[in-house]
């Protein structure tokens, strides 16, 4: 294995042979917190240590500069490599790599930054390393999602939930706003949809219930495999519309949880759009949880990761079950590398809502077909293609519910 000799250099004496100016790193890391440092000749790995309980699972990210080819590995107390970035994403000079590992036992970890080839390699540089927590199945909550759901006087059949915690930008919009994220529904075969919104920041929890879409007619939905629908003031019906904004950095929401529905026990299928997200930072990347109701646990769906118009964001997305099984990934949607997710292009969905905005797919754009056959929370990543921009973006889900 290309870490082998990596080993070997880390078991020398504090790396005698290495210059006297550069040594490698045996430090600890925290979750959340990125660091840099260099990758030279004489000091070609790092190491950074991690206490994880059995059946954490971590995401670690990399993303190298100066001509740096970046590579990942994880060993055990005895020093053992078991994993490396490699086996899942190879590195290019300059680029960005990650991978998710999964403690197989409580215990301490070592996150070991390196270069392609390892002491054989040639490349140098700098990096960045960033550790996140995916999931932590001893804290893992609400083992049983809910069937039915009340908004105010309604009950209402559980479709799925998003749950996600965005990166606020320290300066308001033009706008005044910090936060400003929208949810669109729009429900087929009768299907008349509710939104529950909940926010950790927000007493009580709950933020509203609404099935309101009185701003929506001369909204259009075209998207793959569905009939164009243009909402008009009976079709409303079948539609619904909820705007979350914050203007205070210290009244944010936090983490927010939006939870949809369809009324009465309807069964059908449902788009559901999503505005206002964004990765501030090419080097990372936002999390998104998504939990199907029991009655669409065996339903497939579609999720399209689609850029901001004035964006220059290149959509990349993966799914993970909460261990770190990597469910699929996808790069553009329609291409060689994800045949089987209809392609983003037929997607053009205009909200005449604060005079209008359009959601439009293009090629560069990202999807998933999703079928977890479980009630489980899914684990998305999104971010963009090798690191390397950023921007606003939308989320698009195609669902059902039963």
């Amino acid at each position: 294995m290309r870490l082998m000799l990596l080993l070997l250099l880390a078991g020398l004496a504090g790396g005698r042979l290495l210059a006297q100016d550069d040594f490698p790193l045996d430090v600890p890391i925290t979750l959340n917190m990125t660091v840099e440092d260099t990758i030279s000749d004489a000091a070609n790995f790092d190491w950074y240590s991690i206490s994880l309980n059995e059946g954490d699972t971590i995401r670690i990210e990399m993303v190298a500069s100066g001509g740096l080819v970046p590579l990942l590995g994880v060993i055990d107390a005895d020093r053992n490599l078991i994993a490396r970035s490699d086996d899942t994403v190879r590195g290019e000079p300059d680029g960005a790599i990650a991978f998710n590992f999964r403690a197989p036992e409580t215990a301490e970890y070592r996150i070991v930054a390196t270069r392609e080839g390892n002491a054989d390699g040639t490349s140098t540089g700098s990096y960045t390393l960033l550790v996140t927590l995916v999931s932590s199945i001893p804290t893992r909550e609400n083992v049983l999602p809910e069937v039915t759901f009340r908004c105010d006087e309604m009950l209402i059949t559980n479709a799925f939930s998003l749950r996600f915690a965005e990166d606020v930008p320290s300066t308001p919009r033009p706008s005044g706003e910090f936060e400003r994220y929208t949810l669109t529904l729009l429900g087929y075969d009768g299907v008349q949809p509710v939104i529950r919104a909940s926010a950790a920041a927000s007493q009580g929890g709950t933020v509203d219930c609404s099935r309101d879409a009185r701003t929506l007619p001369g909204s259009t939905f075209s998207l793959p495999g569905l009939d164009a629908v243009t909402v008009d003031e009976v079709s409303q019906e079948n539609a619904a519309h909820l705007i979350l904004r914050s203007v205070s950095a210290d009244a944010t929401f936090g983490e927010v949880t939006l939870t949809i529905g369809a009324l009465q026990g309807g069964s059908g299928r449902f788009v559901a759009v999503l505005t206002g997200l964004s990765i501030l930072d090419r080097t990372r990347e936002d999390t998104v949880y998504v939990r199907l109701g029991p009655r669409s646990r065996d339903t497939t769906f579609t999720i399209y990761m689609i850029s901001d118009k004035d964006s220059r964001l290149d959509p990349v997305m993966s799914a993970f079950l909460l261990d770190g099984t990597l469910l699929a990934e996808c790069d553009d949607a329609g291409s060689r590398a994800c045949p089987d997710v209809p392609s983003a292009r037929d997607l053009d969905i205009f909200i005449a809502d604060s005079g209008g905005y359009r959601v439009q797919g293009g090629r560069f754009d990202a999807g998933l077909v999703l079928q977890p056959q479980s009630a489980d929370p899914l684990v998305l990543q999104l971010g963009s293609r090798n690191g390397d921009s950023a921007g606003g973006y939308s989320l698009v889900i195609i669902g059902e519910v039963r």
